[in-house]
């Protein structure tokens, strides 16, 4: 493996034992000692890929940012209703919390995050947005 395919593997690492201690301990308690350990790297090492504590969970969040769950449109009927798509995003991003950690992490630093004054996490208004919307549909019909 050359050095920029094993350079990924290593940063995607990081990023998943960075994401397992968000999402346990929060940003405040998060340890990049634990991280380190958690990859098998130095924090050294790991200060080679993320500049610090901050710059990691930014990383994460901005990830769920850049892929916010919105359920591709289906040609099933039901499915098809406003009711149903409202349904099948609650249901896709509660899937993701549960199953992807880094996902379950950026929804935790986001919302740790806009707990300070003029601060929001752009993927979790947009998902409310969409909520919203949906919902209105559905009353509506």
């Amino acid at each position: 493996m050359g050095k920029q395919a094993r350079s990924r593997v290593t940063y995607a690492r990081i990023l998943d034992a960075a994401a397992t201690e968000f999402a346990r301990h929060g940003y405040a308690n998060a340890s990049l000692q634990e991280i380190a350990l958690r990859t098998g790297l130095t924090k050294g090492a790991l200060y080679g890929h993320f500049a610090s504590k901050e710059q990691l969970a930014e990383t994460l969040v901005r990830r769920l940012d850049v892929k916010p769950p919105d359920p591709q449109p289906t040609a099933d009927p039901l499915n098809a209703s406003a009711l149903g798509q409202l349904r099948d995003l609650t249901c896709d991003f509660a899937t993701r919390i549960e199953t992807d950690i880094q996902v379950n992490a950026a929804v935790r630093l986001a919302v740790d995050a806009a707990q300070k004054p003029d601060a929001r996490s752009e993927s979790l208004h947009h998902i409310a947005g969409r909520a919203l919307e949906l919902a209105d549909r559905a009353e509506d019909n």
